[in-house]
């Protein structure tokens, strides 16, 4: 079966199909990896000697009626299901990645090197054929029984940070990842000024400081989201115009909260390399759980941190987050700021000659 491109929409980043046949002889899928995800399931594949990973997607691309964006259950600190669910976690992770191409910041997040599609059953042939004890159709009994075809990204492999015991190697690449804090918060600026809001931002998605899992992200321009990148902008339609910038917010919480604050809870106790112990006084957002925030918090009044999770609304015991400051950089201005296409010698030279001769006294 073909692979399906990516949904083609108002002047979207794409991904590259990846060209090379993985049904060949010379590629080996050497495991599914026993790890948490909700979107899909990583196989480590090995291909002319060279480790990758190839993310093969199960979840369903939910069906809603598009006509009805919001209703009476919606707050305002959710995005409408639209923005949520109209492009899948293929499609978000492809449009990521394809932003990451054009504009030549691959470096913010692991390689990607295209989009492919197997059936369930090539997938467990390759996987029988290197004594692999999962299959992918082991996946099938569940809520994905109706998958048969399954898209995938391949991606670079990268290594967790060395550890001779096995079954400690992701807590301890966790643990390891704290010198990098500085580099994956600028990355992550940078990720919003390119147009790019990761919307999930946990530990689980780092391996080694890298960024390898982008299927919630959201990337501009987007047929839900605000259309109208101006200032002034309402957002028109579905989204206003802070949309982007109030994701963006939530991203810097999210890592203040699930990647600094909980190594600080975890891990700042635990000596590296003989070092003392220290705990990382890096901050990416203001916190807001603490009374003396909450008494010295500014003035308002502030726009809501938009997020997904909408399984946990806040309550009165938690109150609803706040963006309290502004992200560094809106992800939408990256529309506004996107530059012209420049224009050749010969046409310029022409246009000045032209406006020289237009200020000529007659």
């Amino acid at each position: 079966m073909a692979p399906r491109e990516p949904k083609k929409e108002y002047e979207c980043p794409r991904l590259g199909r990846f060209l090379p046949d993985l049904m060949a002889d010379d590629v080996e899928f050497l495991e599914i990896l026993d790890c948490k995800s909700a979107h899909g399931k990583i196989v480590k594949t090995r291909m002319k000697g060279r480790l990758y990973a190839i993310k093969f997607f199960l979840s369903k691309h939910w069906e809603f009626d598009r006509s009805q964006v919001y209703n009476g259950k919606n707050k305002p600190y959710l995005c409408c299901d639209p923005f949520d669910w109209h492009f899948s976690p293929f499609d978000n992770e492809a449009r990521a990645f394809g932003r990451l191409q054009e504009t030549g910041c691959e470096h913010l997040a692991v390689k990607a090197h295209g989009y492919a599609c197997l059936t369930v059953a090539d997938i467990d042939k390759k996987l029988q054929s290197s004594d692999s004890d999962l299959r992918m159709s082991h996946f099938e009994n569940g809520p994905y029984s109706d998958v048969i075809n399954l898209h995938g990204i391949v991606k670079d492999w990268v290594e967790m940070a060395e550890n001779p015991n096995k079954a400690i190697r992701g807590r301890w690449d966790r643990i390891n990842q704290e010198p990098q804090f500085p580099r994956m918060l600028e990355d992550l600026h940078t990720l919003h000024k390119i147009g790019i809001v990761v919307r999930d931002i946990s530990s689980r998605q780092y391996v080694n400081g890298i960024l390898v899992g982008l299927s919630l992200a959201a990337t501009v321009p987007h047929p839900y989201g605000p259309k109208d990148p101006n200032v002034s902008g309402t957002g028109k339609v579905y989204s206003p115009r802070w949309t982007f910038q109030s994701l963006a917010a939530y991203d810097l919480f999210a890592f203040q909260k699930e990647i600094i604050d909980r190594w600080n809870s975890a891990f700042s106790d635990v000596g590296l390399s003989g070092k003392p112990p220290k705990e990382c006084t890096l901050r990416a957002y203001p916190s807001q759980n603490h009374y003396e925030f909450r008494k010295n918090m500014p003035m308002g009044p502030h726009l809501p941190l938009l997020n997904h999770k909408k399984t946990k609304p806040p309550n009165r015991e938690k109150p609803k987050l706040l963006m309290v400051q502004n992200p560094r950089h809106d992800p939408l201005d990256f529309l506004a700021n996107r530059k012209a296409p420049a224009e050749s010698v010969e046409e310029g030279g022409m246009r000045n000659l032209f406006n020289a001769i237009s200020r000529i006294p007659k």
